[in-house]
């Protein structure tokens, strides 16, 4: 709990400093998914990322705020997925 707090005291913080580019979402995604990947193998949970990238036009976004999002929650099903989900 008090790392969420942290965390978000942290996201707080950085609200006005936005730095918008174009990025590939899938990109992104896919990062995410090989950071996450150790965490999901302990849990005996498989990541898998299928997003069609072709013809999708780019994303206007802070590439590190839309990586933080995606990667908590992928964490977060990580984390609350039970062995009843497998």
């Amino acid at each position: 709990m008090v790392d969420n707090l942290v965390n978000f005291a942290t996201f707080l913080g950085k609200q006005g400093d936005l730095k918008l580019a174009e990025l590939s979402f899938s990109e992104v995604l896919g990062e995410t998914v090989v950071m996450l990947e150790p965490l999901a193998r302990r849990k005996n949970i498989t990541l898998r990322s299928d997003v069609a990238d072709e013809g999708l036009p780019p994303v206007l976004g802070d590439r590190a705020r839309v990586g933080d999002a995606v990667y908590h929650l992928i964490q977060n099903a990580i984390k609350f997925t039970g062995p009843e989900a497998w």
